[in-house]
């Protein structure tokens, strides 16, 4: 294989789709899969996608261990080291909001699974997130520079 950046999935996509290029990990493939223009081997989640039931999980492929999501959060900042009093609320409405049909349709049909979690629970994400991917950093001995 041979790594070829892009700025953008969009941009990969104008390479993947006449053949350019032989394969991409990108999350936003889902019009061009539902289109029959492309074809979706594997998913980087630890389970199967709600999205493509039918596509097996890249640890079912055969690359064990493998785990790799695009995923957002919400963050607010900090006030005098605190947490400020309206995160409660906003994260009870976003979570209340993730569960409506329309929005939960409308991040479908941009190929995302909406969570919904609590504050806790997404710092326990990112905190995984950080120690996982700085450790795939060290093993590999990645380093930034010109």
């Amino acid at each position: 294989m041979i790594h070829v950046p892009y700025n953008g999935g969009a941009a990969a996509q104008k390479d993947l789709l006449p053949g350019r290029v032989d394969f991409m990990f990108d999350s936003s493939s889902l019009p061009n899969i539902g289109a029959g223009r492309v074809r979706a081997l594997a998913v980087g989640t630890e389970t199967r996608s709600k999205l493509l039931p039918e596509v097996p999980t890249l640890s079912e492929a055969g690359i064990k261990d493998f785990r790799s999501v695009t995923w957002f959060g919400l963050y607010a900042p900090m006030t005098g080291g605190h947490v400020p009093a309206c995160v409660p609320k906003l994260a009870a409405d976003v979570q209340a909001v993730m569960q409506e049909p329309e929005i939960q349709e409308k991040l479908f049909a941009q190929g995302a699974e909406p969570v919904g979690s609590s504050p806790q629970e997404m710092q326990r994400w990112a905190n995984d997130e950080y120690a996982r991917w700085s450790a795939v950093v060290k093993r590999a001995n990645i380093t930034i520079g010109k």
